[in-house]
């Protein structure tokens, strides 16, 4: 009862905060604001237009089988529902794996899923569209949908950390970028 009460941290804190969020996910890099602080502008800016043209590429996978759904038809001799799942496999993968994708993101982090998402959706992209049978193709846009799934969650973590008094509008441009890709 004698004991001086300690005083509670201002949860308004930016290392508090940045603390906090590391003691819940424990990944290397986003937690350590000194590997953020030694990175110039232009090294974020790099890495802001990277994630940027990631997220457009997502979009634009999203949006292209619409624009080709009749060469597709011609070119697989499929016919319009067959033509409905090659579009949708896209889809399939990206949101099965939202969750799986968030919790290796924790354990591995934002740099590293999302540059292996992208080497990924890079050879689904390539396997679609150099694929011979609709068979192939699905797979090709699987690819692309399961390499694609970690776009979101690190553009918005890795720009958080990169420009935390910024995190808003940096999300904003993440968006626009993304529907510019559409």
């Amino acid at each position: 009862a004698g004991q001086p009460k300690e005083a509670l941290p201002d949860p308004g804190d930016p290392g508090l905060q940045s603390s906090m969020a590391c003691a819940a996910t424990d990944t290397p890099i986003e937690c350590h604001p000194a590997v953020h602080a030694e990175f110039t502008g232009a090294m974020r800016v790099s890495i802001f237009a990277a994630l940027c043209t990631l997220f457009a590429y997502v979009y634009i996978h999203v949006a292209a089988p619409s624009s080709l759904i009749e060469h597709l038809m011609v070119s697989f001799d499929i016919t319009a529902a067959e033509a409905g799942v090659l579009s949708g496999c896209f889809l399939y993968a990206y949101g099965a794996l939202q969750i799986p994708t968030g919790a290796l993101m924790d354990w591995h982090g934002a740099y590293i899923v999302s540059g292996v998402g992208a080497i990924i959706a890079a050879g689904g992209t390539i396997m679609f569209a150099t694929s011979p049978s609709i068979h192939v193709a699905y797979v090709g846009r699987l690819l692309v949908g399961m390499g694609s799934t970690p776009s979101w969650i690190a553009s918005v973590q890795v720009t958080a950390a990169l420009f935390p008094k910024h995190r808003a509008s940096t999300s904003g441009v993440v968006v626009a970028c993304g529907m510019a890709g559409a």
